[in-house]
């Protein structure tokens, strides 16, 4: 290695050496401004995105803090927590999430009616619903109803939400928020949630909409706009156009729009006097039973017989889509306007809201301004080092709001741009398939239709461990044996015998039930042995599966559901005792029936329960 060559330069005077160190002095002063500056405003150098590493280690480290700290989680808190969890990548059916829903359950649901135990009220409520409809809609679809009814219930007739028992004080667009994300995520469940719902909900904020087109904490006392609350409106007009309109384009929030607009042209797709009318004969969201319905030991079979509680239907006068586009600009505009004038208080509880509003309209940015980076930054340095958020909402729900603005909560519940749907609607549904561009989210709820496939492609759906599509290709398979095609799935049997072990028990559950159609006594040993599967619902697809290969339409007496002969207001002790002694049953008077009519070489199975 060479030295570098020595290089002579004509001699400084100390004036240019003066010049030269001032103009150094100045450069360095304006850098430091110009950090100042981005510092004040809160824009860093580069974009950041929920999938960022420093992003993505931060809801670790919340999500962790979380996880690690559920005994200072109170009940009033596990909903948002939980969801919070989940959408920051925990597993539903992780020890955590299984805690914080089963801690729910036992205070809210155990010996009680749902809205006794709720001292937080609507708060408690929409965070509960959007808990169960994240870790899973089907377990938890009576807990859903109850919770929609008790919200539909106690909607003022103002149409918003305040604490009941109290006066309405002109609303409170806080609470009316979470009871209109509850609702929405109890919507998205399948729960059907009357549309004059959303009509006199979207009403009232449209009235007490601020003349600046913010919103306030409580309209009928304050009239002052305020960040936190003009997010959480705009999204709550967002919401009810997604419900009132399905299926319609939504302009920009940014573009000007006026009064005019014709009603005639903007009805509803069903009038609310036919709904009305509709509302009298409506037995709400419970139906008759349907394949492969999975079994609720906290409360019975989730769409099965039985009737659930009614949903009231209150009439409500249609509000024109016109005035809907024209509420949410307002509030975007407001909220553009202001955008770096900032509140101080609940600020990462205006956060959550921010992301919920600006997912929902697709805003991007603000004159410039990206909303996502500018507020991420500062959120990641405000972190403690254990992972944890102080603020005014106490620990458990800062930590919480973090974790849903950071993760992109919104956006990652609605899905990608390209899965959006014919105005602005997305597929948010669990076990959606993302083919089907005529499934919609509307006040009726979710819709589901099967998938248009031959069967070798269905099971290699079901063979694909991240499917989102389980519960489409369930429908799909029903429908190739129901229409007389059962000879499809014959060829296939080896394939269904290896998905009767997959991990993920609502994969059993159907390869089971296709067992069951086209199998023969030869193939039984792989269903007699899925009664002793921890999950209850596989154990009665195995068990039905059975029945109709043995050709016993009743099996052994015992009826296909374990609930049957309980009252409907049976505990879930008595639910659960009811379910493993119908187990035991099954499981012993199968095994004894294979040992007569099996292979001989897989007979001698033995009869008591382990």
């Amino acid at each position: 290695m060479h030295p570098s060559p020595s290089v002579s330069l004509p001699a400084e005077s100390a004036a240019s050496r003066r010049l030269v160190a001032g103009t150094r002095k100045v450069l360095a002063a304006r850098v430091t401004l110009a950090l100042l500056m981005l510092t004040a405003v809160g824009s860093p150098c580069w974009a950041l995105d929920p999938h960022s590493p420093e992003v993505r280690r931060c809801i670790d480290r919340a999500v962790a803090y979380l996880r690690d700290n559920l005994d200072s989680i109170k009940p009033h808190e596990s909903g948002i927590v939980a969801y919070a969890l989940v959408r920051g990548g925990e597993s539903p059916e992780s020890p955590a999430v299984k805690t914080l829903v089963r801690r729910v359950l036992d205070e809210k649901f155990v010996g009680t009616v749902y809205g006794k135990e709720t001292p937080h009220q609507f708060y408690e409520a929409g965070t509960d619903m959007m808990m169960f409809e994240a870790v899973n809609p089907g377990r938890y679809r009576r807990q859903l109803e109850e919770i929609a009814a008790f919200a539909i219930e106690h909607q003022w007739p103002s149409g918003s939400w305040y604490y009941y028992g109290q006066d309405e004080h002109g609303g409170d667009t806080s609470h009316t928020q979470y009871a209109v994300l509850g609702l929405w995520a109890a919507s998205r469940a399948g729960v059907r949630v009357p549309r004059s719902v959303w009509s006199r909900m979207a009403n009232w904020h449209l009235k007490s909409q601020m003349t600046d087109g913010g919103f306030a904490y409580h309209p009928g006392d304050v009239k002052t706009s305020n960040h936190s609350m003009t997010v959480n409106g705009t999204t709550s007009l967002c919401i009810a156009r997604m419900m009132l309109y399905p299926g319609q384009e939504y302009p920009s929030p940014f573009l000007p729009v006026g009064n005019e607009g014709s009603e005639k042209a903007e009805k509803p797709t069903r009038p609310d006097d036919d709904e009305a009318k509709a509302a009298e004969s409506d037995p709400g969201p419970a139906a008759a039973s349907s394949v492969l319905s999975p079994l609720d030991l906290t409360g019975g079979r989730t769409g099965g017989k039985g009737k659930s509680r009614t949903l009231r239907s209150v009439a409500g006068r249609s509000v024109p889509l016109a005035q809907l586009n024209r509420g949410i600009h307002r509030g975007a505009e407001w909220i553009r306007d202001n955008f770096t004038r900032r509140d101080t208080r609940f600020h990462i509880y205006y956060l959550y809201g921010l992301e919920r509003m600006c997912t929902l309209t697709g805003i991007k940015d603000f004159d410039g301004h990206d909303w996502y980076s500018e507020h991420a930054a500062p959120l990641i340095r405000q972190q403690r080092p254990d992972g944890r958020y102080e603020g005014e909402c106490g620990v458990p729900a800062e930590t919480s709001f973090a974790i849903l603005f950071l993760s992109r909560a919104t956006q990652k519940l609605l899905g990608k741009p390209e899965d959006r749907l014919a105005g602005g609607l997305m597929i948010g549904g669990r076990g959606l398939p993302s083919n089907l561009a005529a499934i919609q989210t509307s006040a009726d709820g979710i819709k589901v239709r099967k998938l248009d496939a031959p069967v070798d492609k269905l099971l290699s759906e079901l063979e694909n461990p991240q499917s989102v599509q389980v519960e489409s290709v369930q429908q799909a398979i029903v429908e190739t044996v129901q229409i007389g095609d059962r000879e499809k799935l014959i060829g296939q049997k080896e394939r269904l015998k290896k998905l009767a072990n997959d991990p993920r028990p609502e994969v059993r559950r159907t390869a089971l039930w296709a067992l069951g159609r086209c199998a023969t006594v030869h193939d039984a040993l792989v269903m007699v042995k899925a009664l002793d599967d921890p999950d209850i619902n596989v154990v009665i697809e195995a068990n039905n599966a059975l029945c109709w290969l043995s050709r016993r339409p009743n099996g052994f007496g015992h009826g296909i559901d374990p609930l049957a002969n309980l009252p409907e207001n049976a505990s879930e002790r008595q639910r659960i005792d009811a379910a493993q002694a119908w187990r035991a049953q099954v499981r012993n008077e199968w095994r004894e029936w294979y040992n007569r009519v099996g292979d001989y070489s897989e007979r001698d199975l033995p009869l008591d329960l382990p």
